[in-house]
Parts: structure tokens; C-alpha cells; sequence
């Protein structure tokens, strides 16, 4: 089976044409994690990428949504984690793993953090990170991957052993083994477990991880991460970028690329991160995503929100550093929805934080993708 390698360079060109016409319509936000604490962002399924932030962590090893559609966790080797409110825009320390060598991270349910140590150790927190405890041990010593989907949580070794938990990590059992020396990551898709090598084979287990099968490669070497797409396929990664889309982990596109090296994490924010999905209660500030989004070019984007009451309103843009980068001017409007079009001069392609404010005090923020 063969699959086509991305070109190494895409030009800015190519970045806006592949926006326009290969993103597929409400493609999620992809997040992928450069162990020098780079993080970046696609916003059309993997296709294009750009920096999002930069975390002052030399060694970081995972990337992982939290429980709320705007939460992402990241962890460090020596255990340092880091939580993220706003779909990765904005970065704070929240705890850190009592334990040397960790190299994943799960959220296995609501407010639960799982963190696993290439000697076994599993760590669990019930305080969004603040605070790890000791859960569990694990045999062997070269433990790669951790992860939570359909009631379980799943432990990969490097050399292909597969442990299930389904108590949140707190027992395990070894329910199959893979004949690979050089696993890298785990995933349950439904029903089916997938694994991925590094050297570019997918095996896929449909009873529990208990037996295994072959059923695709991506015919390349250096193969980083797995993460769910939309509609029930499959992404992967290397750890130079380069990004390749499955429909059911057999066949396989490369869709896009970072040209980075020691990319570690993948991550997705499926339901979309940066949209609260809870309906909206009286009084409050409503602020729906910009459209277009991302704004390919010069103008710019419509903003749409409601007002509880009458109100001055004004927009300002925030770049990934939390610097104001531009300022709408306030403007008065009635009570009820409205809609500004803004077109600030930002010069630099990338994301922004947008955020509305009024007099009264009350604001909103979302995300606006720039690509000029």
C-alpha cells in the first residue's frame, strides 16, 4: 500500500488556496505538540498549520483535551502539567506528577487526568491536575502511550503489550499483545482499538485489544501519534509534521504538513474548541465564532452577538502572547442581536483571541484565524 508524501515547503500561497478548497466544511481544530513546548494549530482538519503558543517546557510528552470543549492539558516529562482554558491560546501550571519519566496523558473522565511513567507508575488526578496521587503499577519498563475511549483506558508498551482498565486506571489487565518492537501510540476508535508503529504500520484489534491484524500502512518512518477525525476516521503523525487522514486506519492520505522536528502530541477538539455549547441564560453576553473564519486575505469578519440591554461595545484582538494587537473603537447599540464588521491591520497570519466588551462590564471572547 502506498501513500504520497507532502511536499517539505507550502508557501503562503498554497496555505490559502488549500483553505479555500481541501478544507472539509466544520472541520475540527486540530492542536499538535512540539517537545520544545511549541504548539500549533490547524483549523481545517490537518491541511494548514500555525503557531498557536510557546510553553517555556524543553521536555514536553503529551497533549490532551480535557473535559470541557476549551480545555487542554499538557504534560512534561518531569511531570510538570500545564491546563489550558481557551483552546490553547493561553497557558497556566496547575501541578505536576510525583514521578520521573512520565510520557503520557489521558483524560479518563469528567475532571480526571491519568498520567502514566515509562516504568508503569499511574498517576491519577480528580482536581484538574493541582494534584497527583499514586493508582496503579504496571510490569515492564517501556511504556509509550496512554488512552480513554468507550469506558476504558488503554496502556501501550513499546515493544506492543496492551493493558485495559475499566475503573479509571485503578485496575489492569493485559488483554493482548502486538509482535511489533517499535509501538508508539494507542487509539480506540468505537468499538475497535487501533496501534500505531513507528515505522508506519496500523494494527487493529476488534475484540478488546485481545487479537490484532495488519490493515494499513502509511509508508513512512518516524511515526509520532494517533487521533479520532471527524466522521469516524483516523489521523496520524510523524514526529517531523507531516499529517495523513484515514477513513478507517487501512488507507491513508497525506493531507498536510508543520515542517517541524520532535512533533510528540496530536489532539483534537471534537465538539469544536473555542464554542461554548451550553445554551445561553438571560443576561447573558453571547458572542457566536467570526465568519468567515478563518478571514483568508485582506477585509475582514462579522461578529455576531447578543446584547441583554442597551450598551457601548467594543472589539479588541489578542495575539497568542496576550498582547492587544488591535482595538475596535466602542460603539452604542440597541438591546437584542447585533453585528459588527471589523477589519482590523494586523499584518501577521495566525490566531487571535477576540474579545467583546461593554460598558456595563460584561465580555466574551472567541477565536479569529488571520491568513493574510
Amino acid at each position: 500500500m502506498t501513500a504520497r508524501r507532502p511536499a517539505a515547503c507550502v508557501s503562503a500561497a498554497a496555505v490559502a488556496a488549500a483553505l479555500v478548497l481541501a478544507a472539509p466544511s466544520g472541520a475540527a481544530t486540530l492542536f499538535a505538540l512540539v517537545d520544545t513546548g511549541e504548539l500549533f494549530v490547524s483549523p481545517d482538519g490537518g491541511v494548514s498549520w500555525s503557531v498557536l503558543s510557546e510553553l517555556p517546557v524543553p521536555d514536553a510528552v503529551a497533549l490532551v483535551r480535557g473535559a470541557s470543549a476549551s480545555e487542554l492539558y499538557l504534560a512534561s516529562r518531569t511531570g510538570d502539567v500545564h491546563l489550558s482554558a481557551d483552546g490553547g491560546l493561553f497557558w497556566t501550571p496547575v501541578g505536576s506528577v510525583p514521578a520521573p519519566d512520565v510520557v503520557a496523558m489521558s483524560a479518563a473522565g469528567s475532571g480526571t487526568l491519568l498520567a502514566l511513567t515509562a516504568s508503569g507508575s499511574v498517576w491519577r488526578s480528580d482536581d484538574g491536575g493541582a494534584t497527583f496521587l499514586p493508582l496503579a503499577g504496571l510490569t515492564a519498563s517501556d511504556h509509550v502511550a496512554l488512552a480513554s475511549g468507550d469506558g476504558a483506558v488503554w496502556s501501550l508498551t513499546a515493544t506492543g503489550t496492551v493493558r485495559a482498565s475499566t475503573d479509571d486506571g485503578a485496575t489492569w489487565t493485559t488483554v493482548g499483545a502486538l509482535p511489533v518492537p517499535d509501538a508508539t501510540d494507542v487509539l480506540p476508535v468505537g468499538p475497535d482499538v487501533l496501534v500505531l508503529t513507528a515505522s508506519g504500520d496500523v494494527w487493529r484489534s476488534t475484540d478488546g485489544a485481545a487479537s490484532w491484524a495488519a490493515v494499513g500502512t502509511l509508508s513512512q518512518v518516524g511515526m509520532a501519534a494517533l487521533e479520532r477525525a471527524e466522521g469516524g476516521g483516523v489521523l496520524a503523525i510523524t514526529r517531523q509534521g507531516e499529517v495523513a487522514s484515514s477513513p478507517d486506519g487501512a488507507v491513508w492520505t497525506w493531507i498536510g504538513a508543520i515542517n517541524q522536528q520532535n512533533v510528540v502530541g496530536l489532539a483534537t477538539d471534537l465538539p469544536p474548541t473555542g464554542v461554548d455549547l451550553s445554551p445561553a441564560r438571560p443576561g447573558d453576553l453571547a458572542l457566536s465564532p467570526p465568519r468567515p473564519n478563518p478571514r483568508i486575505g485582506p477585509g475582514g469578519s462579522w461578529f455576531d452577538f447578543v446584547l441583554p440591554s442597551p450598551d457601548r461595545v467594543a472589539l479588541a484582538a489578542f495575539d497568542v502572547r496576550g498582547r492587544v494587537v488591535a482595538r475596535r473603537p466602542p460603539e452604542r447599540l440597541p438591546a437584542g442581536p447585533a453585528t459588527l464588521h471589523w477589519a482590523p491591520r494586523i499584518a501577521a497570519s495566525g490566531p487571535y483571541l477576540v474579545r467583546l466588551s461593554t460598558d456595563s462590564g460584561a465580555t466574551a471572547a472567541t477565536r479569529w484565524v488571520l491568513v493574510r
